[in-house]
């Protein structure tokens, strides 16, 4: 299901998160990167509807989530795909993620398509 955001705007103390627009396409995987204290799990949390915004709206298949409550809202999570926060350990490299993404779990694999 197409996830659409608009205006979406959040501020606690210092932290100011705001997505003007943003539409992530039906069958995907997108990653969603920053640093720490970038707003990242914020934004998962308004995508999931755990957070409900103060400004701007988060559709799914058209239908804005702060519309729906109860039933009808986990009606339609139930549709898509429950949003993971996903933290990579320090001691996992990004080749190895990358891997197991993709299935492949041979170095040597990695290796040769990297150089």
């Amino acid at each position: 299901m197409k996830v659409r955001v608009e205006d979406l705007h959040f501020s606690y103390g210092d932290f100011s998160l705001r997505v003007a627009g943003q539409t992530f396409a039906e069958a995907r995987v997108t990653s969603i990167v920053g640093p720490n204290g970038a707003g990242k799990s914020t934004f998962l949390k308004y995508l999931a509807a755990v957070l409900p915004s103060s400004r701007g709206s988060v559709f799914l298949a058209g239908k804005d989530l702060a519309a729906l409550s109860g039933k009808s809202l986990a009606r339609e999570m139930g549709k898509t795909v429950i949003v993971t926060l996903h933290t990579l350990d320090m001691a996992v490299k990004y080749s190895d993620e990358m891997m197991f993404m993709k299935g492949d779990a041979s170095r040597g694999r990695f290796a040769a398509a990297r150089d």
